[in-house]
C-alpha cells in the first residue's frame, strides 16, 4: 500500500475504477455497507440513502458488487 497518506488515498481510486459508483457514494461508504452474498460466494457495497446520506436518485439504492481483484488486494 501506499507509504504515505490516509487509507481512503489508497482504496476510493481503486473501489471507483473496479465498481463504477459515485464518489460522493463512495465517499459515505462504511464498513457496515461491504457485506458477503454466501449464495453466490460474492462480496458487494450495499449503497442506501441511510444515515441521511444523499444520493443521486432513487434508483441510486443499490448493490455494487466488488471485484475479486480488490478482494485479492486486501480490501
Amino acid at each position: 500500500m501506499a507509504a504515505k497518506g490516509e487509507m481512503w488515498q489508497y482504496w476510493l481510486p481503486r473501489l471507483a475504477f473496479y465498481t463504477g459508483a459515485r464518489r460522493g457514494e463512495l465517499v459515505n461508504l462504511q464498513k457496515k455497507n461491504i457485506k458477503f452474498h454466501p449464495d453466490i460466494e460474492r462480496y458487494y457495497i450495499q449503497i442506501t440513502n441511510e444515515d441521511e446520506k444523499k444520493l443521486k436518485t432513487d434508483n441510486a439504492v443499490r448493490l455494487v458488487p466488488i471485484s475479486q481483484k480488490l478482494v485479492d488486494l486486501a480490501l
